[in-house]
């Protein structure tokens, strides 16, 4: 499989899929799909089955049967973010009897991409520049940073803010970044050494944390909530009183 080719077809399908006139379309609260993650969707889905007709897709905005070989999409992951100019990523993974053996992340305004192969490491390129991203494993308990997210169900707003207060009890700062894929790739290279959120899709997050366990990072899935955080501050996510509550 060559990761490069991945890549740039990602790329093209952003390219070919973003026009100044797109329409909006809401379904549910604060959850929209635009015209552009539809176009970006389908491009990938066209192009890759033409590459590799032998894999199935699951894709978060059209409906397909899931095979033992597939590729698993987000045609805009922060679609919210993308509506409104901020930062918003596409995200590819490859999956083959339930272990995923691709993930990518490419954030086009940055024209940033992250990337893994499972067991050969996670890497990052900007501007043309590859380097391989590999996190410090020296414990830490000071001077950490943290990053959360939003759930779509505001019946859950005050389960997450009670969450992110009780962590910055522990913490120095706490930052609303998004999109998932993109703050568990910040995890990944060290720059946020926690984050967490509710009800994630695979979608949201199978690409990124395979950058994140290559990288020597840990995600883990408790209920609904989801967190993904650096061996540095392992034992004092450990100690995180919301998640001991839910153990």
């Amino acid at each position: 499989m060559n990761i490069s080719v991945l890549i740039e077809l990602m790329k093209n399908a952003y390219a070919h899929s973003v026009t100044q006139h797109y329409t909006i379309i809401k379904k549910g609260t604060s959850d929209y799909v635009t015209s552009v993650d539809i176009a970006v969707e389908k491009y990938l889905i066209e192009h890759l089955s033409k590459l590799y007709p032998e894999y199935g897709f699951l894709s978060e905005e059209t409906s397909f049967a899931k095979s033992e070989k597939y590729w698993l999409i987000d045609p805009i992951d922060g679609t919210t973010n993308f509506i409104h100019g901020l930062n918003h990523t596409i995200t590819l993974a490859l999956i083959e009897s339930d272990i995923m053996h691709i993930g990518i992340v490419y954030e086009p305004l940055a024209n940033t991409v992250y990337y893994a192969e499972k067991g050969k490491g996670a890497y990052k390129i900007t501007n043309d520049q590859t380097r391989k991203i590999k996190l410090d494993e020296t414990t830490k308990t000071e001077n950490i940073m943290l990053s959360f997210g939003m759930p779509y169900d505001k019946n859950k707003l005050n389960k997450i803010f009670d969450y992110a207060n009780k962590a910055m009890q522990k913490a120095d700062d706490i930052k609303r970044i998004g999109p998932a894929s993109k703050d568990i790739c910040m995890v990944a290279e060290g720059l946020i050494d926690c984050y967490f959120e509710l009800d994630l899709k695979p979608w949201d997050i199978q690409a990124a944390s395979l950058i994140l366990n290559e990288a020597g990072g840990f995600y883990k899935k408790i209920d609904d909530l989801y967190i993904a955080y650096t061996p540095s501050v392992a034992k004092w996510v450990e100690e995180l009183e919301f998640l001991n509550e839910r153990i």
